[in-house]
């Protein structure tokens, strides 16, 4: 039973043992199936919420107000489809008159987790894999690619789809001293594929049939031509080790001097600078992002008399081609060393834009 005869027990006896225990199970029975019919159950009243079944392949809750019903949600048994009242859940839906619009996906723009990137452990000089995770791709309206398992790609092999082939989009293989950009790749045609391509553009022409990208991380490799060692844990990445730009004993002034990060791009590096200087000596390092207009005048580091000092500075900003603007002010004295080492760099991955 659907819908009770009666939805109440007897309030007036005599009664039956069995006509009280059939009333009292027929309105349960009523309440579980949610009042279901072909109309509006005789005994409801204001705020009951009732399911009709009278459209063959569809379930359409009604909401009664006391004297009409209105349409809450539809589900399609079929397809498993839903629509709240006269809308679909892929359509902008009217919360009282304010519309909540996002027709353009505005709201997963930039989502991304997983798809960090590691040397692999059996070819570390060639081979990177990239972890599972998902990602909205770059699109003007974005759709989701997800990598349901690690993908090993190498850097010596032109680009061939699938995990343990070449990753290399541009050529036989990545070359010596170059910033690789890895994007993640899916097609709009088919939600559940996806793969991984290593490339010189941030704006490739991707392999025939791929038509959706998001560009994960850059990467770089070493002038000899292997790929340089990285640890990521989310959007920031450890070289290896640290990588010198620039060591000397003389002054400096706004010059632009490149540091060891992707270029194509501005990336925030993470930069070491060590100073030594003689007794009675004074010296301050100036350091600003690599497209500043003007010479940088705060000052990251002062060292004073005879010792020697290190600053780790994380917050500048490089140009495109990966440079900052680096100035060594000598107050008086002499230097005894300076040098400038690059120890990673932030990258935000897109989620900003």
């Amino acid at each position: 039973m659907s819908q009770a005869a009666n939805f109440s027990v007897p309030l007036i006896g005599p009664v039956t043992p069995t006509m009280m225990a059939t009333r009292i199970d027929d309105s349960f029975e009523a309440m579980r199936s949610s009042h279901s019919g072909a109309a509006r159950p005789p005994y409801a009243v204001k705020g009951t919420l009732w399911l009709s079944d009278a459209m063959p392949g569809l379930d359409r809750y009604f909401f009664f107000d006391g004297v009409n019903d209105h349409l809450a949600v539809t589900i399609d048994t079929t397809t498993g489809g839903i629509t709240y009242g006269a809308r679909t859940m892929s359509d902008d839906l009217d919360m009282g008159g304010h519309a909540i619009q996002d027709a353009a996906m505005v709201g997963q723009r930039g989502f991304l987790y997983g798809l960090t990137l590691s040397n692999n452990a059996a070819d570390a000089a060639n081979d990177f894999d990239i972890a599972p995770g998902a990602a909205a791709s770059d699109d003007a309206v974005p759709g989701i690619i997800s990598l349901s398992a690690v993908m090993t790609k190498r850097m010596d092999a032109a680009w061939a789809p699938g995990s343990g082939n070449g990753g290399w989009l541009d050529g036989a293989a990545m070359p010596a001293s170059a910033t690789g950009h890895c994007f993640l790749i899916g097609k709009s045609s088919d939600p559940t594929a996806a793969d991984v391509i290593f490339t010189a553009s941030l704006t490739p022409a991707l392999p025939n049939g791929w038509d959706r990208k998001r560009r994960i991380m850059s990467v770089l490799r070493t002038d000899t031509g292997v790929n340089r060692i990285i640890k990521q844990i989310g959007n920031r990445v450890l070289l290896g080790g640290p990588v010198s730009n620039r060591a000397g004993t003389g002054v400096v002034t706004n010059a632009l001097v490149g540091v060891t990060v992707p270029v194509g791009l501005q990336l925030r590096p993470i930069l070491m600078n060590n100073m030594s200087m003689n007794p009675s000596s004074s010296c301050s390092i100036f350091m600003s992002d690599g497209d500043a207009t003007t010479a940088p005048n705060a000052a990251v580091q002062n060292v004073n008399s005879s010792g020697s000092d290190c600053a780790i500075i994380e917050h500048l900003y490089t140009n495109t081609a990966g440079q900052i603007r680096y100035t060594v002010g000598l107050g008086a004295g002499t230097i005894l060393g300076n040098n400038l080492n690059t120890l990673g760099w932030w990258d935000d991955r897109g989620i900003n834009g």
